[in-house]
């Protein structure tokens, strides 16, 4: 045992020099390459004579407000488009029942989709007395003569004193005394306080922190926490959505420096990259809507060749919410697709069995759950430690099978010593206090049982 535990840990050594290693030739290799070429880059050192704002958007215009001259754009976005693989039209699916259940503690079980405003901002750092808003992008779905559509207006100061006109133009169409619901992903946090601080700075008072607010980070990261390499807006877009921004779409992180270029130079074009960026943030989230509207409201999402983790991913949100009985359909067609050959992934596949199996626990359906510990423990390399764990109690306690309690408890121990130990000390240690205290009770059990 102690060999077995000394070369875990030598193995673990190992790993972890390999990754350090190959994380220095990445950033190595991310350092030599330099930022991508972006086309606007290009045509700015190409071309002799500076676009003005006007020239590069031919839709935006000059607006006047009581503290000055901002930019402002503004975008339709008919509901007959699709984001990505996700019809735009889904959106009228979205009702308070669905509201309520992405942000339970906003109060939204009687909103509509006409209160939501969808909001991202651009900003010149992440905080502190220097950092100013300089671009800000909204939407709405509204109905006229042509029918419904995501409206799209976008803010911009094309200098630092403008930030307050961009700040007045933004209240000014806001329609605070309709209670609007803010729609952001990540904006609890950053978006709608950054907005409130740098309008007190300009003597205004903005009260976005005051309104409901729906930011889908917290439902996104409810659903694919694991699922996805990261639930940042652009991963979710890209392999939820399938929506693939343009090749010359710029990191969030680059947006300041594109901001910065631009005051430099004087060149609109500088401020394309951003623009764009900023407005594909808030169709992302739209559509990131629309896909939970398909996905919840009764109807399963798109069938495709990650059908089996969107299923999963609905489930896991709807049992979170305490919606067992809705989220069981979605977990059974999850473990349905993931288990033919095509579709087969085992990480969705045990998720999927596992929380199955916890509800039926829940349900007291226990004969159920050990069917679907028992199908966990069939898939090939994984640890399947707390399967067996569920099982020895299962056998100990429903059951009264002590001997094959032990043979399972004692699998467990085997995969506590080889996996979880050497990776955790603490966690695993006290593994092993419990399961030795339950192999021990166990034996003594089954002792007085073979002895009548």
């Amino acid at each position: 045992m102690a060999l077995e535990r000394e070369e875990a840990q030598t193995r673990s050594r190992a790993d972890l020099t390999a990754t350090r290693a190959r994380l220095r030739r990445l950033i190595s290799d991310m350092e030599r390459r330099g930022p991508k070429p972006v086309p606007a880059l290009r045509e700015v050192r190409e071309a002799g004579r500076p676009r003005t704002t006007l020239e590069v958007f031919p839709d935006a215009v000059r607006r006047e407000t009581s503290e000055g001259v901002c930019t402002y754009r503004e975008v339709r976005y008919p509901l007959a488009l699709e984001v990505g693989e996700v019809p735009l039209a889904a959106l009228t699916q979205v009702n308070g029942g669905l509201l309520d259940l992405l942000a339970p503690r906003e109060e939204l079980d009687e909103a509509t989709l006409g209160d939501l405003w969808f909001l991202d901002i651009e900003t010149t750092g992440l905080g502190g007395a220097g950092t100013l808003v300089f671009l800000v992008a909204t939407a709405r779905i509204e109905s006229d003569e042509a029918g419904s559509a995501v409206v799209l207006r976008q803010y911009l100061a094309e200098s630092p004193p403008e930030e307050a006109a961009l700040l007045e133009a933004l209240i000014e169409d806001g329609r605070f005394a309709e209670d609007p619901v803010l729609v952001t992903y990540n904006g609890r946090s950053f978006d709608a306080p950054m907005l409130d601080e740098r309008a007190t700075m300009h003597r205004r008072r903005a009260g976005l922190q005051g309104l409901r607010h729906l930011d889908l980070l917290h439902p996104t990261r409810l659903a694919f926490r694991g699922l996805l390499p990261s639930c940042r807006l652009g991963m979710v877009e890209s392999e939820v959505l399938r929506m693939q921004r343009p090749s010359e779409d710029i990191p969030g992180a680059e947006v300041p420096a594109w901001y910065f270029r631009f005051l430099r130079v004087g060149d609109a074009r500088m401020l394309r990259p951003i623009v764009e960026h900023n407005e594909l943030d808030v169709v992302g989230m739209t559509g990131l809507l629309a896909w939970l509207a398909v996905g919840v409201q009764a109807q399963a999402p798109p069938s495709n060749d990650r059908a089996a983790r969107d299923a999963l991913a609905v489930g896991r949100l709807l049992s979170a919410r305490g919606r067992a009985s809705e989220a069981v359909r979605h977990l059974e067609r999850s473990i349905r697709l993931g288990s033919s050959e095509q579709r087969g992934d085992a990480v969705v596949l045990e998720q999927g069995l596992l929380l199955l199996a916890a509800i039926h626990k829940r349900d007291e359906q226990r004969e159920q759950a050990a069917a679907l510990w028992h199908r966990t423990l069939e898939l090939p390399a994984r640890a399947p430690l707390r399967p067996l764990l569920e099982l020895a109690m299962y056998y100990e306690h429903q059951r009264r099978e002590f001997d094959l309690a032990i043979e399972l408890a004692e699998r467990a121990r085997y995969h506590i010593e080889r996996w979880l130990h050497p990776r955790d000390p603490v966690r695993g240690g006290r593994a092993l206090m419990e399961i030795e205290h339950r192999l021990s009770r166990l034996h003594s059990r089954a002792e007085r049982a073979r002895n009548g």
